[in-house]
């Protein structure tokens, strides 16, 4: 297969904070009362002794030529003290905000004039290290160009705090800090009814403005839209500083009106958005898009010409001309286009480096549906605030620690890895557990623990080798109608799974799975049964009408009682199976049992759904419970395997056409559940043990190779989690 349009990108990010600084920072509590040196106490702190400094302190990986923008929300009251600093590696301050009789300075001696503010306050600043001078931004407002201090020649350390000397309360949110972006304007400041202050509007009869709304988003932080409405034509635009060589331009969109006419543009060149249909704006025609949905946009512009991707599916590559380096990227609306815009980004790419992991070799698999559970919060500072999912809890244990090193979901490169690993040990799909909001009462932007699928898998360099496919976390969502799951969810799941080429379909079926399917005959959800089942039943046609022939509905949960066979039944479940199977399940007797109790129930009362076998590895638990139990062996894990697929599977009580797809699937738990301790994905545990064993019982493989992650490959995926930082 030839990837000479593969790239990479040259922006990364640093910290990726989503709500509380807490992953990877260092809290001095001493300023705080004795009673409030709790655990979580650095995320909304009141700190009472001037006697200290009471900082949350963080280093990162060091910057010595990047353009660093770091973007942070806080509440304070402290009109003296309070501080946000930037150090070099020797710790001499770069960059500071602070306050001073109610108002903001700088480190530099500059008295900004700016108040703080009763609500959130924001401050944003774009530190160039070459040309050694810096721009800020307090509460939205432009506070100047400044130069760096002449022994500054690198950034490696942030400081959040109160000062020594004085007193106050500070609860610090969503820490973003990034490099090499020429934009990333994500609408974080909380400012609602303005626009970025590094933006101009110009405007024939329209309004732009920030919109808030917790509905559109997984993140309590990045709530923040542009609500873009455009009267006869209004023109939002960012000036670029030289932006050239090959670019990525991505952006999401939401059309709100029946007329649309909008231009994504670069200059003069880009894409026209008008009523469902892209086309570049000289003329050449793109693709179709859904109207009812939030759209993922992206433009990657190389030598080998112009690929578009919408929604994580490529469109094509055009040769399209355009300049080499663009100095404006603009949003022109015409004609009463009434949409919503967020996420804009625009950074250089690169080609793959010589050692990118190597092009998958697929096994020749024994004809078997082989699903992988995975759980995608893996992305460091990301998890909501509190740290059972994070690499901190993984830390001090050898056998916790991948081969991949403490990696940045939402990176392709780390998906290029899992997609090796998988199609290279016969794992058909990846089982993601997929995340929407709290209450999904507005259009999905973008579901939570996305990165890993929608940044990661959608953007990776060989995705064509591997499949994924859905399990709603619904037990996440506390409410949803069936309108809403009609005009929401159920199209997002269309557009951007379903029809994935990368989705796991059997006979043209994408396989579908809902975690606790009980869940939607509640009040709360669809009220009854007989309304769930109605929901599911519009599900399906929704898909047929797709051009699918069905879906295949799956749920968790053993369903091991004649109550749960038959609630299963009643809403159209063909297939129910476990998550996992707890801390005894480190035997393969132990699951024998459990696979074989299961099986005589459904056998007794199911009439049209089965038991789908998961084979786990044990519940070790030690990171999130500190309460260590065994793991399965390599041996006991084969024979588990091995009685799954030659007993289990081959049993005609439950499986009569042993040709059908339920006498052929197989569950594993899990790939990443690192915290809770089941995980096969190669690591200190057993290396490539559990793979290997995966592709001895399911493939027809000779003997192989793993190839596993070079210091320098884990240096371009191991950012934010900071090297050498570790819980004891």
């Amino acid at each position: 297969m030839n990837y000479k349009n593969a790239r990479i990108s040259k922006a990364i990010y640093l910290i990726d904070d989503n709500e509380h600084p807490f992953a990877g920072w260092e809290f001095d509590n001493r300023g705080l009362a004795l009673k409030d040196r709790t655990a979580y106490a650095q995320f909304d702190f009141t700190k009472v002794n001037p006697e200290f400094d009471t900082l949350l302190t963080r280093k990162f990986r060091k910057q010595t030529e990047s353009v660093v923008t770091l973007e942070i929300n806080f509440f304070i009251d402290c009109p003296d003290g309070f501080a946000v600093r930037l150090y070099d590696s020797e710790k001499k301050t770069a960059v500071a905000l602070f306050t001073r009789h109610g108002r903001y300075e700088l480190s530099d001696g500059t008295k900004t004039g700016i108040p703080v503010c009763d609500g959130k306050n924001s401050f944003k600043t774009v530190v160039d290290l070459k040309k050694r001078l810096y721009t800020v931004y307090v509460n939205n407002r432009d506070a100047g160009f400044h130069a760096l201090p002449e022994e500054i020649h690198d950034l490696h350390f942030i400081s959040i705090g109160i000062e020594k000397g004085f007193t106050g309360s500070l609860g610090a949110r969503g820490v973003k800090m990034y490099a090499d972006y020429f934009c990333n304007e994500r609408f974080l400041a909380p400012f609602e009814g303005e626009i970025p202050c590094d933006w101009r509007v110009r405007s024939d009869g329209g309004t732009v403005g920030m919109k808030n709304s917790s509905g559109y988003t997984f993140s309590k932080e990045d709530t923040y839209y542009l609500d873009f409405e455009s009267g006869k034509q209004t023109v939002l635009e960012k000036t670029l500083e030289n932006a050239g060589g090959e670019l990525c331009l991505e952006l999401k969109f939401l059309e709100k009106s029946e007329n649309f006419h909008v231009k994504f543009l670069l200059d003069d060149f880009g894409i026209l958005a008008e009523n469902g249909k892209l086309s570049f704006t000289e003329g050449t025609s793109i693709c179709n898009y859904p109207r009812e949905v939030w759209n993922t946009l992206r433009l990657e512009m190389t030598d080998c010409g112009v690929l578009v991707r919408v929604n994580g599916k490529d469109k094509g590559i055009f040769q399209i001309p355009h300049a080499e380096v663009f100095h404006a990227l603009r949003i022109e609306a015409a004609d009463n286009s009434h949409f919503s815009l967020d996420d804009i980004l625009l950074f250089g790419l690169a080609p793959l480096p010589a050692d990118y992991v190597e092009e998958p070799k697929p096994v020749k698999e024994k004809g078997y549906h082989v699903g992988l559970h995975v759980f995608s919060s893996w992305r460091y500072g990301f998890w909501r605030g509190r740290h059972d999912a994070t690499w901190d809890v993984c830390s001090p244990y050898d056998e916790i620690t991948p081969y991949m090193g403490y990696y940045d979901e939402g990176i392709p490169e780390v998906a290029d890895w899992e997609n090796k690993w998988f199609c290279e040990h016969g794992i058909d799909f990846q089982l993601q557990c997929w995340y929407g909001p709290t209450v999904i009462d507005e259009p999905i932007k973008f579901p939570g623990f996305s990165h890993a699928l929608h940044d990661g898998y959608f953007n990776s360099v060989y995705k064509s080798y591997s499949k994924f496919a859905i399990m709603w976390e619904n037990n996440f969502t506390n409410a949803i109608t069936p309108e809403a799951f009609e005009k929401y969810l159920v199209p997002f799941f269309i557009e951007y799974y379903f029809k994935d080429p990368g989705y796991y379909k059997i006979d043209g079926k994408p396989v579908f799975s809902i975690y606790t399917i009980q869940t939607l005959a509640k009040p709360e959800y669809f009220g009854s049964v007989e309304q769930a089942r109605k929901e599911l039943d519009f599900l399906r046609e929704a898909v047929k009408k797709a051009g699918m022939p069905d879906i295949i509905l799956l749920c968790a949960g053993a369903g091991g009682s004649e109550n749960g066979i038959k609630f299963r039944e009643a809403l159209g479940v063909e297939g129910t199976y476990a998550y996992n199977w707890g801390t005894e399940s480190y035997t393969s007797e132990y699951q024998e049992n459990m696979l074989s109790n299961a099986m005589d129930t459904f056998v007794k009362y199911a009439k049209s759904v089965v038991h789908v076998p998961t084979v786990g590895v044990g519940f070790n638990c030690v990171a999130r419970h500190d309460a260590r139990h065994p793991s399965i062996s390599i041996p006991e894990y084969e024979k588990i395997l091995t009685w799954t697929r030659d007993k289990y599977l081959t049993d005609k009580r439950q499986f009569p056409d042993q040709n059908a797809w339920q006498s052929k699937m197989v569950l594993l738990s899990c790939w990443n559940e690192f915290d809770e301790g089941h995980y096969i994905n190669p690591s200190g545990l057993h290396g490539f043990g559990f793979l290997d064993t995966l592709r001895k019982v399911f493939c027809e493989a000779p003997e192989h190779t793993d190839k596993k992650p070079t210091e320098n490959q884990k240096r371009r995926i191991d950012i934010l989690y900071p090297q050498g930082h570790a819980w004891l």
